[in-house]
């Protein structure tokens, strides 16, 4: 899996390749659990947000 160049320039360039795969599947993770939660509020918001 090849980064393009321009994505490349976020991430420290001494850093190995797989940290940068880590940090964008780490991100993907994120996003995939973000969208979970937004689906999830409309059927028990109470569950995904605890005031406490």
């Amino acid at each position: 899996m090849r980064i393009p160049s321009d994505l490349k320039l976020f991430f420290h360039p001494v850093y190995p390749e797989w940290v940068t795969v880590l940090s964008w599947l780490l991100m993907a993770l994120f996003l995939l659990l973000s969208f979970a939660i937004m689906l999830g509020r409309s059927e028990s918001e109470s569950d995904f947000l605890d005031p406490h």
